[in-house]
């Protein structure tokens, strides 16, 4: 009985090496050893080995570590798009690069890049690039494989300050005084003029009265009869400014009024005297 337990022992203890050594393997090889920003793809070339069956389905994710440092960073490409997380949760681990293993292999080609909103991934310097796999049910492992040293430029981005705005100062409005209008008197003729139309009367008893008032006023001679008559022209001009020169005179109208007056009773006096003649001869006739 003890012969039988330490035989199995003993095959258990060598076949453990065998398992740990040959479980999984992934090799890299790659073109490049820099990248010179952070929008530039990584492309390697891998192997993996895995000692499982056929047809089984992992994840692959490409992560970046900075020398010194333990996080992890990157997209990777799934075919479709550039993946970078969650992934703990929700199957989020299966957005990676899907491979199938057959005959216990895999050989392809997996692209990264860097993902600078990380704060494992926001400087320049050396960076170390790995694999990480994922099994169907989400658990994740490094298997043994050749990591890759590689230098990445990642330009530093200084932050614009915001200029500042001084307050301009805007002088309140002045009112400009208007100038006060310079008036310019018009100019306007001072004697009637000669084609203007003039309204005449020719009758006699207004030619007689005329005559009558040159004699009681010589001054008068020489006025126009319209005037004299009070009638005034149709003037086309604007009419001028009034002086005493230019005021008209109601002093020969008055005396003409005056005449004609002393006529009409004259007349009146004459007829009731003929009147009461009449009666007085009619009485003692």
């Amino acid at each position: 009985m003890r012969v039988k337990s330490a035989y199995i022992l003993f095959l258990v203890a060598a076949t453990l090496p065998v398992l740990e050594v040959y479980a999984s393997e992934i090799t890299m090889q790659a073109t490049k050893t820099s990248l010179a920003s952070a929008d530039e793809e990584f492309q390697v070339n891998l192997s993996l080995t895995v000692n499982n069956a056929d047809n089984k389905t992992y994840y692959l994710r490409g992560v970046f570590e900075q020398t010194g440092s333990e996080n992890y960073c990157g997209y990777t490409w799934n075919g479709r798009n550039w993946f970078s997380g969650p992934y703990s949760s929700n199957d989020g681990w299966k957005s990676f690069l899907p491979v199938t293993v057959i005959s216990s292999t895999w050989s392809g080609e997996l692209k990264a890049r860097i993902n600078t909103s990380d704060s494992g991934c926001r400087v320049s310097g050396n960076y170390f690039f790995k694999i990480q796999r994922f099994t169907e049910s989400g658990s994740a492992s490094f298997d043994t494989q050749n990591e890759l040293n590689l230098s990445i430029i990642i330009p530093t981005v200084t932050p614009t300050p915001e200029p500042t705005v001084k307050p301009t100062h805007t002088p309140s409005s002045t009112q400009t005084p208007y100038p006060n209008p310079t008036s310019t008197p018009k100019s306007y003729p001072s004697q009637v003029n000669p084609s203007s139309t003039i309204y005449l009367i020719n009758t006699k008893p207004y030619s007689s009265l005329l005559s009558k008032q040159a004699e009681a006023d010589p001054n008068t001679a020489s006025s126009s009869p319209t005037s004299v008559l009070g009638i005034q022209s149709e003037e086309t001009s604007q009419p001028g400014p009034v002086t005493d020169e230019s005021k008209p005179s109601y002093k020969p109208l008055i005396i003409s009024f005056s005449l004609i007056g002393l006529g009409l009773a004259s007349l009146s006096a004459g007829m009731l005297m003929k009147n009461r003649q009449k009666t007085y001869d009619e009485n003692h006739a």
